[in-house]
């Protein structure tokens, strides 16, 4: 240890003469660096003086090169001697050979002194050119040509002059900007003598500096190693046994740390055996309040046991609990205290920094607290935020008579966690405990208000089957006394006793055209009733698409006799006939064209019939009316929906006569859609089976599956069908949950497909009503977004497992297959 403590105190020496050594050493390396610097300079002030006169004897070598082409020039013109041609050659080299060794001077000035004068010498050289350019072209080709009386007018003219002048000009400004330029590398050269002048000087000031710093570092070291060592050994005494002699002052390499580290050494082991002691008294302390929070699971005597047993073990009389709702702290129990006005100021600052604040006196000097034996002044108040997760649960405050105990404090330090933990838990089984009850109130309030939506459903369901049932059995009381008007008014207009008497023919022919639109509205609404009521009954039969398309013309020539029409009929050769309710279809075409001609004004109408699979048949049929604006495409198949506009307005209508066609169409098991261009027309396509569904069933059972979609949206319809047209299914449509049921009931499909996402999904009715008939209730029923651009995919996946699932529980086990929801 001696040797030890020899070479540690060593090391203040050496230090001292490791700093004087470098400082002399800096200080000789900066003056060598000094000289080195002052002798480049001057030899740099030398050359830049070198090639300032190179550079104006190019310059006198230009402007004499030039001279002698000049000389030369005018000799031959005047003396038509050649040998004048060798001083003028020799002048233009001798210019060229200066221009370019300017140049190469001016590049290498530029790189020193950021001064280009490369413009003013291009412009000498352009000068240069242009005199040169013009003695060639204007002199001395006519010499060459014998034509001498031209080249002394040249001669004798300004323009060569001119030129000449100018070239005169150009070089006086290089010569200008040359002279600045000396001027500018003069100056340049003295403002480095200088800066070499004071970098030699700071470093002679900074070796200086450097020295005087290795001092005080010196002085700084003795002196915080001694206040660290006074300052450890006070807070030793004062109890502190957790303070040390900083460690970055024990690693230092002299005999202050060696000392130091010996301090740390035996104030860590007296530290050792004071926390062992400590340490057996918290624990005991700490298994009392465990018990508290094992036992206690409620948070109102969990609060009061934890308050009295912390109490008692800091030794404190007085005692708060604050629990924190809604960031602000709301007293949940009390020991000894009357009032918490005292505190306030003392809480706000515990919540706001989440740190615990003790106070004792003489801080405490001016509190009082009131109690049940009146008001006392402590000697400790003491607030402990408890804290779990970094949420802020609590607050604990405890106060005495007497300053808290250093093992109160690390009792309050270890449990603050554990206490927050379990007021944390404790509150929120009381929440969970409260929120369940409401729950299940709630729950059942939502079942009550369930079921009775569910009754409501069904008497609005049953209320709509019997108002479609009501109008399709009323069809004979409602047709007939309109057909009697209709036929008594057209006898009486074709009554020759009154053909006199225009007033009464008038008023007649108002009479059969009102009774004619009357009956017209009547029949539209008792087809379509008669279509919910489940009535429209299907008679297939094999329809000749030829001969019926031209019948139903035939009586619709009228129309298109008015308008003077062009009616275009085009039937694919491959489609003879199909299979279908002829008076359905009736219906359906007649509707499409009626429309087309009503709202065509002028152009044609056209109908078109293609086969576009081997089951399945296209009448398109098209106008050049004032078409469809596109927001309003998707509401034309809506019933007693009339579009705005002049021509609806016009034309007239009751809005039936598409929803009926839509109807029909999907009754049929087609789909109907609609093309339209405003100002270009309109194009309506009928997508119908060619075949009955007898007939496909023959045919096979892989072409005879058949999926329902229930959706009211003309869009989604089409996308849907796009998405399936290369799948073996044959497509049903249905806009609301009275049709749909009625085609499940009728076509038993395999399976039925519903949005729960649209705007007009009724799963509930669909639902209730398809259960509770023993033809649909073994139809899987899917619950499938249809909206998304990206959900045929899953619309595919979802088929293929209904269908597969019902194929394999009716081969395998004769149970209805499971509804998919």
């Amino acid at each position: 240890m001696t040797a030890d403590v020899k070479k540690r105190g060593r090391s203040i020496a050496q230090r001292l003469i490791y700093g004087l050594g470098a400082t002399l050493t800096i200080m000789t390396c900066a003056s060598a660096f000094g000289q080195w610097l002052v002798s480049n300079q001057v030899e740099a002030l030398r050359q830049s003086y070198r090639q300032s006169q190179q550079l104006n004897a190019n310059i006198s070598d230009m402007l004499a090169g030039m001279i002698d082409q000049e000389a030369g020039e005018r000799g031959f013109i005047i003396t038509h001697d050649e040998a004048f041609l060798k001083t003028y050659y020799k002048g233009r080299e001798k210019f060229y050979v200066a221009e370019t060794q300017a140049r190469q001077l001016l590049l290498t000035l530029a790189a020193e002194t950021n001064e280009d004068l490369i413009p003013e010498l291009n412009a000498v050289e352009d000068s240069a050119k242009a005199w040169y350019t013009h003695v060639q072209t204007a002199e001395m080709e006519p010499i060459w040509r014998k034509d001498y009386p031209k080249a002394v007018d040249q001669v004798r003219s300004r323009v060569g002059k001119n030129l000449f002048q100018r070239f005169r000009d150009d070089i006086s400004k290089l010569e200008k900007r040359h002279s600045r330029l000396v001027r500018k590398l003069e100056a340049l050269n003295l403002s480095r003598q200088l800066a070499i002048d004071s970098l030699s000087f700071g470093i002679v000031l900074t070796s200086g500096i450097f020295g005087a710093l290795i001092a005080l570092d010196l002085v700084r070291d003795l002196k915080d190693s001694l206040g660290a060592l006074e300052e450890t050994a006070r807070s030793l005494s004062a109890g502190d046994i957790s303070a040390r002699v900083p460690e970055m002052l024990v690693a230092r390499n002299n005999e202050l740390a060696l000392f130091a580290g010996t301090f740390n050494a035996m104030a860590e082991q007296l530290g050792t055996q004071t926390a062992q002691l400590l340490e057996r008294d918290i624990l005991n302390e700490l298994r009392a309040l465990d018990a508290i929070l094992v036992e206690e699971v409620e948070i109102a005597p969990l609060c009061e046991r934890l308050l009295e047993k912390i109490c008692e073990l800091t030794e404190m009389e007085l005692g708060a609990l604050f629990l924190m709702q809604q960031d602000r702290p709301f007293l949940q129990c009390s020991r000894n205290l009357n009032s918490i006005e005292s505190l306030e100021s003392l809480l706000s600052a515990a919540i706001y920094t989440c740190t615990p604040i003790t106070l004792s006196a003489p801080d405490t000097e001016g509190i009082a607290l009131k109690t049940a034996t009146g008001e006392i002044k402590p000697q400790t108040l003491s607030v402990w935020p408890l804290i779990s997760n970094l949420e802020l649960v609590a607050v604990l405050f405890v106060g005495g008579s007497i300053n808290l105990r250093p093992q109160a404090r690390y009792l309050l330090e270890s449990i603050s966690s554990q206490i927050a933990v379990a007021l944390l838990n404790s509150s929120s089984v009381q929440m969970i405990a409260d929120a369940r009850f409401r729950l299940e109130a709630t729950n059942k309030e939502l079942e009550r208000q369930r079921r009775q939506i569910e009754l409501q459903n069904q008497d609005l369901l049953e209320a709509d089957r019997q108002k479609n049932r009501f109008l399709a059995s009323m069809s004979h009381e409602l047709r007939t006394p309109l057909n009697a008007i209709i036929g008594f008014s057209q006898l009486l207009l074709r009554n020759q006793s009154i053909q006199g008497l225009p007033q009464v023919l008038f008023q007649l022919e108002r009479i059969y055209q009102n009774g004619k639109i009357q009956l017209r509205l009547v029949n539209d609404i008792l087809d379509l009733a008669k279509i919910k009521a489940g009535k429209a009954d299907l008679q297939y039969a094999t329809v000749n698409i030829k001969h019926f398309i031209y019948e139903v013309l035939d009586s619709l020539d009228s129309l298109a006799a008015q308008k003077s029409l062009k009616v275009r009929v085009q039937v694919d050769p491959a489609l003879q006939s199909i299979e279908t309710d002829p008076q359905h279809l009736r219906t359906i075409l007649t509707n499409l064209l009626s429309n087309a001609f009503k709202y065509t004004a002028s152009g044609e109408v056209a109908v078109w019939v293609s086969l576009t699979t081997l089951q399945t048949c296209e009448f398109r049929v098209r106008d050049t009316g004032p078409g469809i604006p596109l927001d309003q495409q998707s509401q034309v198949f809506d019933e007693f929906r009339r579009l705005e506009g002049a021509a609806t307005r016009q034309a007239g209508g009751t809005g039936l006569g598409l929803a009926i066609c839509k109807r029909l169409t999907n009754l049929l098991g087609g789909q109907i859609s609609l093309e339209s261009v405003l100002g270009q027309g309109s194009t309506f396509t009928v997508r119908l089976p060619t075949v009955s569904p007898r007939t496909l069933q023959a045919l096979g059972a892989d072409q005879n599956v058949k999926v329902l979609f229930i959706e009211a949206d003309l869009q989604v319809q089409q996308r849907v069908a796009t998405y399936l047209s290369e799948r073996p299914y044959h497509l049903l449509f249905a806009p609301d949950s009275i049709e749909g049921i009625q085609i499940a009931r009728k076509e038993h499909p395999n399976a039925i497909v519903l949005d729960p996402n649209s705007p007009n999904a009724e799963t509930a009715k669909v639902r209730s009503e398809l259960l509770n008939n023993s033809e649909t209730a073994i139809i899987p029923l899917l619950l499938q977004s249809l909206r998304d651009e990206g959900s045929s995919l899953a619309l595919n996946i979802s088929l293929e497992e209904a269908l597969h699932t019902e194929n394999s529980m009716t081969d395998d086990c004769d149970t209805p297959s499971p509804r998919l929801q």
